[in-house]
């Protein structure tokens, strides 16, 4: 079911798996989801590293080369047109992997609409104290932005 019509995607990633905060663990599970899609020995990769958590061990680039350079040994690394993106956004407690292919991943260098805040709608699921959604509400009124907040029914 489509919620809205949206005019502009940045890109679209697939999680993959959610692990803890360690390198070897990371490397091999990078290596997995990289490897599972490709279909050819010619196939590509590029690796974008995201960094949340500020206080991590060492900076997205830092990282984003460290684990290009270990799947380099089992496909050929390409920073401008890739077939997959292998993505990685290191947490407080953890990190995501995901990846994503050329065309889901393409990003278009335009600009964004002007009215791109009407084309975003905020959903938050099960809000818990009066507070938090008092400030959701605020929020989305200061910003404009659609919100739907999504309770458990009350049952009797």
């Amino acid at each position: 079911m489509v919620i809205r019509n949206i005019n502009y995607v940045a890109h679209i990633s697939i999680v993959d798996r959610i692990i803890n905060r360690d390198l070897n663990t990371l490397f091999e599970t990078a290596k997995e989801v990289l490897l599972s899609p490709m279909r050819d020995e010619n196939d590509t990769f590029k690796v974008i590293v995201r960094r949340m958590d500020k206080k991590c061990f060492m900076t997205s680039i830092e990282l984003s080369k460290r684990l290009g350079e270990y799947l380099a040994q089992f496909a050929k690394a390409d920073l401008e047109d890739p077939d997959y993106i292998i993505y990685v956004e290191v947490r407080e407690g953890s990190i995501i992997i995901a990846h994503s292919t050329r065309d889901l991943f393409r990003k278009r260098r335009e600009t964004i609409p002007f009215n791109w805040v009407n084309c975003v709608v905020s959903i938050v699921e099960g809000p818990k104290e009066v507070y938090e959604t008092m400030d959701l509400i605020r929020l989305s009124h200061a910003l404009g932005i659609e919100i739907r907040l999504l309770t458990k029914p009350i049952t009797c």
